[in-house]
């Protein structure tokens, strides 16, 4: 289960995916709440962590960090923090499958 509009609606992660270049995903983040963003990037670096995925706009806030990047019950990440590319600062997250490289052993589950 995930939260994905306030901190007691939650859903079942149902599949995970792969995001693409272009594609409109949710965030929902303590701090900020529920909003949606496109990706602009995938495979980026912000500082030793690599393989994250940025997107179009920055609106998270301290406190969204952990927080679930979604399209209805489909898991795509979770997020990490910001990223400056091309001078402006855009969000980004840890794509599911890059979370067994992190933490070896745990992957995203579905019901």
């Amino acid at each position: 289960d995930f939260y994905y509009k306030d901190q007691t609606s939650t859903r079942d992660v149902s599949a995970r995916g792969v995001e693409v270049l272009g594609q409109t995903l949710w965030r929902y983040g303590k701090t900020t709440g529920r909003q949606s963003d496109t990706v602009y990037k995938v495979g980026q670096c912000n500082g030793a962590r690599c393989g994250l995925t940025a997107m179009h706009r920055r609106e998270a806030a301290g406190g969204d960090s952990g927080g679930p990047w979604y399209a209805w019950r489909t898991a795509y990440g979770i997020h990490q923090g910001v990223i400056t590319i091309w001078f402006r600062s855009r969000d980004v997250f840890t794509p599911q499958h890059q979370i067994d490289d992190a933490l070896p052993g745990w992957k995203v589950a579905t019901s």
